[in-house]
């Protein structure tokens, strides 16, 4: 859906420069694709908390870098382009990342590792999308996957095939919460656990249907002594 809807006109990750479209030479066009870890209050997103001491390529070790290339990958850059780095990458860091760890790995690290905690829901839901074609689809079905938390679906209130009863899936995003002793200078990943998302005006009526291409995915953490969540989140 992302490509889609860059495709038309407009970009619901905010990242990319107008006009922008996906790449033919991109690593990976279709499919569920990390959009970012989002720290939040109860009340809203804190953003862009502090100017990292760094911000380079070099920050991130070979490993991180690799698996990021694979699963966070920017589908509106050739693969192995490094000037992926200066896009959604350092713009995800930057708004939310400084608010969450105080090194860009330590950010990459609890992303990537949320994500492969996520594996066999997300490759439920992809093979629920792509099998059901241009077919509707119950949300039902797709919170279904990731019981027993509650999490969120969210549509692209902007794509033209929209109506008010069937909605075009753009996102998803679970919630987790931090344990005691996770913090900036200590974001160790495993001290994150899973909780239902707190109920949020929908954005996609009862039935949707998913354009083929790269969806992007979100979630978010909650460190409740402090009052504050997160959120991951994946895109189609």
């Amino acid at each position: 859906q992302l490509c889609a809807s860059l495709a038309e006109g407009h970009d619901p990750t905010v990242t990319h420069p107008v006009s922008t479209l996906c790449s033919a030479k991109a690593t990976n066009t279709a499919g569920m694709s990390i959009h970012g870890l989002w720290p939040s209050y109860y009340g809203g997103y804190p953003q862009c908390c502090r100017p990292p001491a760094s911000l380079s390529p070099n920050d991130l070790p070979a490993s991180l870098q690799q698996q990021a290339w694979q699963q966070w990958a920017d589908p509106t850059f050739d693969s192995g382009d490094g000037c992926a780095f200066c896009s959604m990458w350092a713009h995800e860091f930057l708004k939310h990342g400084t608010c969450l760890t105080d090194t860009m790995a330590g950010y990459f690290e609890a992303t990537l590792f949320l994500h492969a905690l996520l594996k066999p829901q997300v490759s439920e839901l992809e093979a629920l999308l792509a099998g059901a074609g241009t077919n509707e689809i119950d949300v039902s079905a797709i919170t279904d996957i990731f019981a027993p938390y509650d999490m969120q679906v969210v549509c692209d209130p902007k794509d033209p095939s929209a109506t008010e009863s069937v909605g075009v899936v753009l996102e998803i995003r679970t919630c987790w919460k931090a344990k005691p002793g996770f913090s900036r200078s200590n974001p160790d990943p495993e001290l994150l656990e899973q909780f239902s998302c707190a109920k949020s005006e929908p954005s996609c009526p009862a039935k949707v249907i998913a354009k083929q291409g790269k969806a992007v995915s979100m979630t978010t953490m909650t460190a409740e002594s402090s009052s504050e969540t997160d959120k991951h989140d994946l895109m189609f």
